[in-house]
């Protein structure tokens, strides 16, 4: 096993996780994801010195020195991205849409909608 810290952009460790060498950076994606409570709005993207590792890679394949820090970077997900990717976070958005009724129907209809006022493609 290796201890993998993840850090954020700032230096602040994110998670700490236990990985197996033969694990490949998605593996380590989803536990990050599995571990954290908003992953599931952002894209996650690893970095070792600087550069931006690939999903297919394996933790082997990295020259970790004693101290291993990978860096996080996330960019947040889309709206129709979210509510068509992820079942639970669909059914939270609409339960709270129940909710609020009326109030935010614009906002829900232009994840369907256009400024045009024509549907778009999911």
């Amino acid at each position: 096993m290796v201890n993998v810290n993840v850090c954020s952009l700032s230096g602040e460790t994110v998670a700490v996780l236990d990985v197996l060498p033969t694990e490949t950076i998605s593996a380590l994606k989803d536990k990050l994801h599995n571990s954290l409570i908003s992953a599931s709005i952002f894209d996650i993207h690893l970095s070792l010195d600087g550069a931006c590792l690939d999903d297919t890679t394996f933790v082997k394949d990295l020259n970790f020195g004693a101290d291993v820090r990978l860096q996080m970077i996330r960019s947040c997900k889309g709206a129709r991205e979210i509510l068509f990717n992820s079942p639970e976070v669909a059914l939270q958005l609409a339960e709270h849409y129940d909710a609020l009724q009326d109030a935010c129907r614009e906002c829900i209809g232009s994840l369907f909608i256009d400024d045009e006022g024509k549907a778009r493609s999911c």
